[in-house]
């Protein structure tokens, strides 16, 4: 691997500079966070489903990002690899928009915490093979 890449990940983690937004903290215990971004352009993000399960998806691999409306629900999806990805929740905007501009960190399938008012929720989450059976069952 190139050193370039590990310099990136340690500027990650370095203090933010003058001028740029701090990260979005993680959330105090009993706490429900839709996601987490950073400050600066990341390598990738993790998703953390309500049953303790991960996935990883690299910004490089992403494809297909798509927020739409259907009678009062939101629904976020994406592609990677071979893997379509579908959220249901509501105040997706701001996740979409944190995967536009590279800073997102870390998605959390909401887990029965405590969610602020208006704030974002990530409700479901579906992960298939894209391609492959039905795909997603979220519309």
């Amino acid at each position: 691997m190139s050193s370039n890449i590990y310099k990136d990940i340690i500027r990650q983690r370095e203090a933010i500079p003058e001028g740029q937004a701090a990260p979005v903290p993680l959330p105090a215990d009993g706490e429900y966070l839709a996601f987490r971004s950073g400050s600066r352009v990341q390598m990738g993000f993790a998703l953390y489903r309500a049953t303790g399960d991960m996935d990883g998806f690299l910004y490089h691999n992403l494809d297909n990002l798509a927020l739409r409306r259907t009678s009062g629900a939101e629904f976020l999806s994406f592609t990677h690899r071979g893997k379509a990805v579908t959220m249901q929740g509501h105040g997706l905007k701001a996740v979409m928009q944190a995967i536009m501009a590279h800073t997102l960190m870390e998605l959390y399938e909401h887990d029965g915490k405590v969610v602020g008012v208006d704030a974002p929720v990530i409700e479901r989450v579906e992960v298939a093979e894209a391609g492959k059976g039905r795909g997603p069952s979220l519309p």
